[in-house]
């Protein structure tokens, strides 16, 4: 069991901050729905959609990354697909789908004290696309999240957590 995990939970934090593209909009202590994420980080592009790559078309398109990182000192499975449905809601919630939305992820990084051994293979499982295609929606969204297990110096991610396990290729832990 680790001892100092606040301080180390902070350090991450802290890192993960510092490695975001200037581009994020960053915001400490956020509550979504009940749960405080320790660093909340949003980055959104509108631009106009071109014909062909070149000609205007006179219609915007947007698109959205959101990351929101929260602290667990023990991961065990039920807690897993806690913050799986958590995330899903978010999915739900944070996106603003309308006629020019393109695409949008929605990414859960739990910096984790330990994490049980039934999580490695969970986790590897965890999948939310959702393509709208309903009246007055379009593009597609999809939830990832990933694990930071500070014990074991690892990181565990969902079924489409590479791009995010990418981001986090800096983070000292």
């Amino acid at each position: 069991m680790i001892t100092d995990f606040s301080e180390r939970f902070m350090d991450i934090v802290n890192q993960i901050e510092f490695n975001l593209p200037d581009a994020f909009e960053k915001k400490r202590i956020v509550d979504y729905h009940g749960r405080i994420a320790a660093l909340s980080a949003s980055y959104a592009i509108s631009e106009e959609k071109k014909w062909l790559g070149i000609m205007p078309t006179g219609r915007s398109t947007h698109c959205h990354e959101f990351r929101l990182v929260y602290a667990v000192k023990s991961l065990t499975n039920n807690e897993l697909i806690d913050w799986w449905d958590f995330l899903c809601n978010q999915q739900k919630t944070l996106i603003p789908v309308d006629d020019f939305h393109e695409f949008s992820l929605v990414s859960l990084i739990l910096v984790c004290g330990e994490v049980d051994e039934d999580i490695i293979r969970n986790i590897k499982k965890l999948d939310n696309q959702i393509n709208y295609n309903k009246s007055g929606e379009s593009g597609w969204s999809t939830a990832q999240m990933v694990a930071m297990d500070l014990e074991k110096h690892k990181i565990y991610i969902s079924k489409t957590g590479d791009m995010l396990r990418s981001s986090l290729k800096n983070i000292k832990f």
